[in-house]
């Protein structure tokens, strides 16, 4: 993350898929996984064992240290940040996902930066960088939409 993205007020974990770190699937006894976060601390603890602990997760909140998802009996918990990793969804060619995943870090440094902060030489770097991707992305799905003439 450069320096001037330190003032974003975005919550980076919400809406991206997670699984518990190694140590914590090894041993899924120590997870720390609780019902609410009163504070900074959780409360209303449950134990897991290699059956309950989700293989992922889906981060709903986040609220200081901890994130909350939803787990498999659809109720909300909160965990740990320090006992989670982000989860490595298998890709496949022509994914979309990634040039997604850069035009909303664009526009998120184009709207939640600092003034102070923001540099339209930055700015036109990324949106350089960008547009060919996107431009191919649209090019590659009019292909699927449009008919052949």
């Amino acid at each position: 993350m450069s320096s001037s993205q330190q003032g974003l007020k975005f919550k980076p974990y919400v809406g991206l898929f997670f699984q518990f770190a190694e140590r914590i699937r090894k041993q899924p006894d120590k997870a720390l996984v609780g019902t609410k976060v009163y504070g900074n601390s959780l409360r209303g603890h449950t134990k897991h064992t290699h059956e309950t602990l989700p293989g992922s997760i889906l981060i709903v909140d986040e609220k200081r240290n901890y994130v909350r998802f939803l787990g498999p009996d659809n109720m909300h918990y909160w965990v740990a940040k320090t006992q989670i990793v982000p989860l490595k969804l298998p890709t496949y060619e022509g994914n979309p996902i990634p040039i997604l995943e850069d035009f909303k870090s664009f526009l998120v440094y184009c709207t939640d930066t600092r003034l102070r902060d923001f540099h339209t030489d930055e700015m036109t770097y990324r949106a350089i960088k960008l547009l060919p991707q996107i431009e191919a992305l649209i090019e590659n799905q009019k292909v699927g939409i449009i008919p052949k003439s």
